[in-house]
């Protein structure tokens, strides 16, 4: 399939594809793949478009309440995009890859409680950004994670949100893992 993100408005850069693809590199060739905090589509449109050229065969799963947030109100005008429609429009994106990908229109800890535990592959942690949102999502999805599996985080370096780096930097030490950055993101392997 050939990709279509670079047409959905966000966030996703450069930084964000050599996440993922560093993800892919070291990733089984299939699995459950979520991602927290979807916004626009655009990750998760690289992300199944990226890994069935790999021939890599994931489950996908996205999650976000696509409500209007404080800390993404000065993105709706940015990107051209009314608030009260962020779910619609998200729809709309990726409808190329609609049959590949469930989304749940929920908070990422109520999500988590229908994932068995041990059963997700990799993680894309990109939901809101302050300590208490980030580490609510690191306990909620921690233990749904597979031995060997990869959880990864958005914005790690960014210096607006250092409550991201701190609930990162807690859970990494607590779990004595060992955290790779590339740009501005991160990721550690369980």
């Amino acid at each position: 399939m050939k990709h279509f993100y670079e047409k959905i408005p966000g966030f996703f850069n450069e930084s964000h594809q050599q996440l993922f693809n560093t993800i892919l590199d070291q990733s089984p060739d299939s699995g459950v793949w979520v991602e927290v905090g979807a916004f626009l589509g655009k990750s998760i449109a690289y992300a199944v478009c990226e890994s069935l050229l790999r021939q890599k065969y994931y489950s996908f799963h996205t999650i976000d309440p696509w409500k209007p947030h404080m800390e993404t109100a000065g993105f709706y005008q940015h990107f051209n995009v009314n608030e009260n429609e962020l779910f619609e429009n998200f729809k709309k994106n990726i409808d190329p890859i609609k049959n590949r990908v469930r989304y749940y229109r929920n908070k990422s800890e109520e999500v988590a409680n229908n994932f068995e535990d041990k059963s997700v592959d990799v993680i894309y942690i990109d939901g809101a950004h302050d300590h208490e949102s980030v580490a609510t999502d690191i306990a909620s999805w921690f233990p749904k994670m597979k031995e060997k599996s990869i959880m990864s985080f958005d914005d790690y370096l960014n210096p607006n949100f250092s409550g991201l780096k701190k609930a990162v930097d807690n859970f990494i030490s607590l779990n004595n893992l060992k955290l790779h950055t590339v740009g501005w993101t991160a990721y550690t392997k369980l």
